[in-house]
């Protein structure tokens, strides 16, 4: 996993957010048990992307599965800002201090 998550940063730092969530939403289906994990990294990359309804959708499914997931809340509130929709937005966020690996 460690070379998959490397390979998807590179493609994260080259600014290739589309490749980048094609490449986690493949990992996600090669790694049932990882599936939060990359379905909450294609996330972002839809985040980058400004696909801000489709990220939010698949934060979502990650955090169904993980509903713990301090990175799956905080992409999920970052999708929910690019929608406008900032109260929600504000509410994923201040979950977020509950958290303490956050703060």
């Amino acid at each position: 996993m460690i070379v998959a998550y490397n390979d998807f940063q590179e493609l994260m730092k080259q600014g290739r957010f589309s490749d980048a969530a094609a490449y986690a939403e493949h990992e996600s289906l090669q790694e049932p048990g990882n599936g939060a994990f990359w379905l909450t990294q294609q996330a972002r990359a839809l985040v980058r992307m400004s696909d801000y309804r489709r990220a939010l959708e698949i934060a979502r499914n990650a955090l169904e599965i993980e509903p713990d997931s301090a990175y799956a809340v905080a992409t999920a509130a970052d999708a929910l800002g690019g929608l406008q929709r900032f109260e929600e937005a504000l509410q994923h966020y201040e979950e977020l201090l509950r958290e303490p690996r956050v703060l």
